[in-house]
């Protein structure tokens, strides 16, 4: 990318004074405080195009070696209508799109001045990489009125360096430190560890979040059905903090003790609702409740805590990927308990106490109780080794917050937990099967391509059992893809035109039955052709793109498919097409989807009478502004 700072681009780094001085030193007083997780450093960019018309520009912006995440301040920010500002990790997978009259999520820290519409910061973008795609779309750029200046950034610490600063402000005891959190040995796990020995706590940290405020970290949760999230007071206490927080959903290691992280989603906090000091909460919202729905809500439990009762807290501590307290060797019978149901929080009788391990960052937690599965206090005081760590009790915050659920407590979406499925591969039978009358077992196929043809049989043994096949989710008696129910063992369901995806299987006994066997079988059969060459689709432009295939086989095509693959955000904006070598154009998908991003699909197409041979083209068309895309591969399947 050429990008013009009067002729030249300036490109370079000063170390800025960092803005977490008050932090870290609220935080060694007694752990109170949010641990810092990132400091500023001044740089220096001004971004603009070196010439009209280019169709997309793009610059590296590279933080400190190690960086866990970095986030861009935008000083100045003005573009012209049609010119769309990309930042993205180095992956691709995450990516923000900002617009003048359309930003995507983003922040607003009032006292540096941002004002959220020419000056803001892009959403954080994980690693120590964060690439800049300034792309013009047509657009007339203005020398005298546009532009990017972006004058600071926030570089995300390592877990190594968030690990250093929680040791040296918890033992340094003459700034009031010595709070460790930790009750004994720290029994704390990450999340997917307990998916399979407590599977009914492990689905109740889905509402957790990560919460990064102005350099600093916290926890927090979604509550309830609607646009209310809870936090601590002392991590947002203003509707500045709200403006400047971000929410990260579904920060957590993939597998247990690992270091890969699953997909995260995050959003931007918005309005301050509710806040008090001594209970130490705050109930807020977010600007984009729809992108964090399935992450679920925790109903509240607003009654006093039992002495001795169980509970769990899933959390943030540390800044590390979400783990579980459930587990605490400080108690006996190893578990989390409340062992004072009543003492002093910030305020005379608002707390409960527990020895169940915490940490800097676990601020702002739920303490969930294991009857209820419902949050009974919200975590805010470390305690431990010496004496409890400590949760504002929800029953006296209920009263603070109640207007804004109508009076109705939440009840949180605490339903029945999905079954679990037994993998099995293709073309391989699962034997000896049995169950009692009436009895549920279900099994998964995960097909990586897609098989010309895909059948699930059983036979064999005595009894009765039925079988129901479902793509992508657990069938029922009454929702299903295919099912059959004859008299006996031998069941058959044909999947008639399978695709790369989980095919599930539940086989219920009308009667008892067993020794019976369970066979997917699978064959690949026909012709392929593929185009792999990214192609860009201009945005907001008649002409689109088009993606060649040249067919050599000859006759009538037939019945065939068409596997697309196009990375695209906001897909309501497409029209998908696909051109015959004889210039028929068979419309595949034409402006669906919303705002949903990308097409992932097959499409079954009826050409009969189509001769097959010379080039057909994928042709897509991008009509309304802002959104962008490309074609990345596409595949045609004939019969032999």
């Amino acid at each position: 990318m050429f990008l013009k700072t009067g002729s030249h681009l300036k490109n370079f780094f000063t170390l800025g004074l960092c803005l977490l001085a008050s932090i870290s030193s609220a935080y060694a007083q007694g752990g109170k405080g949010p641990i810092p997780i990132a400091e500023a450093k001044s740089v220096h960019y001004n971004l603009s195009p070196s010439g009209e018309g280019i169709a997309s520009n793009e610059t590296v912006l590279r933080a400190a070696t190690g960086a866990s995440f970095v986030k861009v301040h935008f000083e100045y920010f003005n573009l012209p209508k049609g010119a769309v500002l990309e930042v993205a990790d180095d992956s691709g997978g995450e990516v923000y799109r900002y617009a003048s009259d359309k930003l995507a999520a983003h922040t607003v820290e009032s006292k540096l001045g941002e004002n959220g519409k020419t000056s803001f910061a892009a959403m954080s973008v994980n690693g120590e990489v964060a690439h800049l795609r300034l792309s013009l779309n047509g657009a007339k750029w203005d020398y005298a009125q546009h532009g990017v200046r972006i004058r600071r950034i926030m570089e995300g610490f390592s877990h190594e360096k968030i690990g250093q600063i929680l040791n040296q402000t918890q033992n340094d005891v003459s700034s009031g430190g010595n709070t460790f959190s930790v009750c004994s040995n720290n029994d704390r796990k990450d999340a997917i560890c307990y998916a399979n020995s407590n599977p009914v706590e492990y689905e109740r940290s889905r509402p957790v979040a990560r919460l990064l405020m102005s350099g600093g970290l916290c926890t927090t949760w979604r509550v309830g059905s609607g646009n209310f999230l809870m936090t601590n007071n002392h991590c947002i206490s203003t509707q500045a903090g709200a403006a400047a927080s971000e929410v990260w959903f579904n920060y957590q290691n993939s597998t247990c003790g690992g270091s890969s992280l699953a997909p995260v989603t995050k959003v931007n906090g918005v309005s301050l609702l509710k806040t008090d000091a001594t209970l130490d909460y705050s109930l807020y919202t977010i600007n984009d409740l729809a992108a964090i729905a399935s992450f679920g809500n925790f109903g509240l439990d607003v009654r006093p805590a039992v002495k001795d009762e169980q509970i769990f807290i899933p959390q943030h501590g540390g800044g590390n990927p979400k783990q579980l307290a459930i587990a605490s060797d400080a108690n006996t019978g190893n578990v989390c308990r409340i062992d004072a149901p009543i003492q002093n929080g910030n305020g005379t009788n608002t707390d409960a106490g527990y020895k169940c391990d915490t940490e800097g960052g676990s601020s702002g937690s739920p303490v969930v109780a294991f009857s209820s599965k419902k949050v009974i206090a919200l975590h805010h005081l470390g305690g431990c080794p010496t004496g409890n760590n400590s949760g504002a009790l929800i029953n006296n915050i209920w009263p603070q917050i109640a207007t804004y659920f109508n009076n109705v407590v939440p009840n949180g979406d605490t339903g029945t937990l999905p079954p679990t499925a037994t993998p099995i591969g293709a073309n391989v039978a699962v034997n000896n099967l049995a169950g009692a009358v009436d009895s549920e077992a279900y099994y998964v196929l995960d097909l990586t391509s897609a098989p010309s043809t895909l059948k699930f049989g059983t036979n064999g043994g005595s009894g009765d059992v039925n079988m129901y096949v479902k793509q992508g989710a657990f069938p029922t008696t009454t929702a299903f893809d295919c099912k059959s129910d004859s008299v006996g063992n031998t069941e058959a369901c044909n999947i008639t035109t399978p695709v790369a995806s989980k095919y599930y299987v539940l086989l219920k006994a009308k009667s008892a039955y067993s020794a019976a066997s369970l066979l997917a079988t699978t064959t690949n059969t026909g012709v392929n052709f593929e185009n792999t060459t990214r192609y860009n689709i201009p945005d907001n432009n008649s002409a689109g793109a088009s993606s060649p295939i040249t067919v050599p086989r000859t006759g009538d095509s037939g019945y065939f498919t068409v596997d697309v693959n196009i990375m695209h955000t906001y897909s309501g904006d497409l029209t998908v097409s696909l051109i015959a070598p004889n210039g028929k154009i068979f419309v595949l998908q034409s402006k669906q989807g919303g705002s949903a991003d990308n097409i992932i699909k097959r499409f079954n197409v009826n050409a009969v009478t189509v001769a097959s041979n010379g080039v057909w083209k994928l042709k897509v068309v991008d009509s309304a502004a802002v959104d962008t895309g490309y074609i990345s591969s596409w595949k045609m399947g004939f019969a032999n």
